[in-house]
Protein backbone atom coordinates (compact mmCIF):
# COMPACT_ATOMS: atom_id res chain seq x y z
CA UNK A 1 0.00 0.00 0.00
CA UNK A 2 0.93 3.48 -1.02
CA UNK A 3 1.52 5.22 2.85
CA UNK A 4 1.36 9.03 3.25
CA UNK A 5 4.65 10.90 2.11
CA UNK A 6 4.70 13.99 4.57
CA UNK A 7 7.45 15.87 2.74
CA UNK A 8 5.46 15.12 -0.67
CA UNK A 9 2.67 17.26 0.64
CA UNK A 10 4.77 20.06 1.98
CA UNK A 11 6.97 20.29 -1.41
CA UNK A 12 3.36 20.30 -3.32
CA UNK A 13 1.69 22.95 -1.49
CA UNK A 14 4.91 25.45 -0.89
CA UNK A 15 5.66 25.03 -4.92
CA UNK A 16 1.89 25.84 -5.35
CA UNK A 17 3.03 29.19 -3.00
CA UNK A 18 5.81 30.08 -5.43
CA UNK A 19 8.14 28.78 -2.62
CA UNK A 20 11.58 26.94 -3.18
CA UNK A 21 11.05 23.96 -1.52
CA UNK A 22 15.08 22.91 -1.11
CA UNK A 23 15.75 26.09 -0.01
CA UNK A 24 13.35 26.55 3.06
CA UNK A 25 14.17 25.63 6.76
CA UNK A 26 12.26 23.23 8.61
CA UNK A 27 10.74 25.93 10.28
CA UNK A 28 10.41 27.94 7.61
CA UNK A 29 7.93 24.83 6.17
CA UNK A 30 5.92 24.75 9.51
CA UNK A 31 5.68 28.12 9.95
CA UNK A 32 3.84 28.72 6.29
CA UNK A 33 2.01 25.59 6.88
CA UNK A 34 0.76 25.92 9.93
CA UNK A 35 -2.90 26.95 10.22
CA UNK A 36 -3.62 23.59 7.89
CA UNK A 37 -1.30 21.66 9.78
CA UNK A 38 -1.15 23.00 13.70
CA UNK A 39 -4.24 24.95 13.77
CA UNK A 40 -4.38 24.90 17.49
CA UNK A 41 -1.00 26.36 17.83
CA UNK A 42 -2.42 29.10 14.75
CA UNK A 43 -5.37 29.76 17.23
CA UNK A 44 -3.15 29.95 20.26
CA UNK A 45 -6.00 26.84 21.16
CA UNK A 46 -8.79 29.08 20.67
CA UNK A 47 -7.66 31.98 22.68
CA UNK A 48 -7.56 34.20 20.49
CA UNK A 49 -9.62 35.75 17.32
CA UNK A 50 -9.13 35.18 13.54
CA UNK A 51 -7.96 38.46 12.67
CA UNK A 52 -5.51 38.36 15.76
CA UNK A 53 -4.23 34.64 14.58
CA UNK A 54 -3.58 35.94 11.20
CA UNK A 55 -1.88 39.30 12.25
CA UNK A 56 0.53 37.30 14.51
CA UNK A 57 1.02 34.56 11.99
CA UNK A 58 1.98 36.74 9.06
CA UNK A 59 4.67 38.57 11.65
CA UNK A 60 5.77 34.97 12.71
CA UNK A 61 6.39 34.44 8.67
CA UNK A 62 8.46 37.69 8.56
CA UNK A 63 10.56 36.51 12.23
CA UNK A 64 11.69 33.51 10.20
CA UNK A 65 12.59 34.87 7.19
CA UNK A 66 10.55 35.10 4.86
CA UNK A 67 9.41 38.92 2.69
CA UNK A 68 6.89 41.11 2.43
CA UNK A 69 6.21 39.55 -0.86
CA UNK A 70 6.45 35.73 0.07
CA UNK A 71 4.08 36.38 2.97
CA UNK A 72 1.62 37.74 0.31
CA UNK A 73 2.06 34.80 -1.93
CA UNK A 74 1.87 32.29 1.27
CA UNK A 75 -1.49 34.16 2.78
CA UNK A 76 -3.03 34.00 -0.58
CA UNK A 77 -2.41 30.59 -1.41
CA UNK A 78 -3.47 29.13 2.11
CA UNK A 79 -7.20 30.21 1.37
Amino acid sequence: TMGYNHEAYQREVLTKMGLDFDKLTDEQKYMALEPMDAPENYHCDGEISNREADIRWGARLKEVGFSALQVYNIKRNMG
